[in-house]
C-alpha cells in the first residue's frame, strides 16, 4: 500500500481539474480525495498499490490537465501516519461517524502528529479529539 499527498500548482482551479483527475482515477484501482486549497493549489491524496499510484500520477502528468500544473509536489505519507489515521477513523466511526472512508483530516492530522509538526487549524477540538499529542495552533 502506497498513500501520497500531491499539491499541484498552477492554474489548477476553475479548469476542470478535480474532474479530470476523477476521471482518470476510474481506470485505475486507486482511492483518495482531490481538493481545492485556498491558497490557489489542488491537494490530491490517492492510495493503492505502488504500481498503481505510480501510474496514475504519471497519467495525470500526461493527460491534458498537463498545460495547467507549474509545479507538482508529491510526499509519500509515512507508514506509521497511515496506521494513526485508521485508528482515528476507528475511533471516528466508533462515535457514530457516517463517512464510508478515512477523511482526508485524519490524514492531515495523523501525517503531522507523527512528522511532530504542528497544524493550523479552524477545528482545533476535532483534532485534538484524535489526535491528543498534536500541536495545534488557531488563527
Amino acid at each position: 500500500m502506497k498513500t501520497v499527498r500531491v499539491h499541484y500548482e498552477g492554474r489548477v482551479q476553475g479548469v476542470g481539474f478535480r474532474y479530470t483527475v476523477k476521471t482518470l482515477a476510474r481506470e485505475f484501482e486507486v482511492s483518495g480525495t482531490v481538493a481545492n486549497l485556498p491558497d490557489g493549489r489542488v491537494e490530491l491524496l490517492a492510495s493503492g498499490d505502488p504500481d498503481e499510484v505510480d501510474a496514475f500520477l504519471e497519467a495525470i502528468r500526461t493527460s491534458a490537465l498537463a498545460g495547467h500544473i507549474t509545479l507538482e509536489t508529491p510526499r509519500e505519507i509515512p507508514r506509521p501516519a497511515l496506521f494513526l489515521a485508521a485508528k482515528a477513523y476507528a475511533q471516528y466511526r466508533r462515535r457514530g461517524g457516517s463517512k464510508g472512508q478515512v477523511l482526508p483530516d485524519f490524514f492531515i492530522g495523523a501525517h503531522a502528529a507523527v512528522e511532530r509538526w504542528p497544524l493550523l487549524t479552524r477545528d482545533a477540538n476535532r483534532f485534538k479529539t484524535y489526535f491528543p499529542t498534536l500541536d495545534v495552533m488557531t488563527p
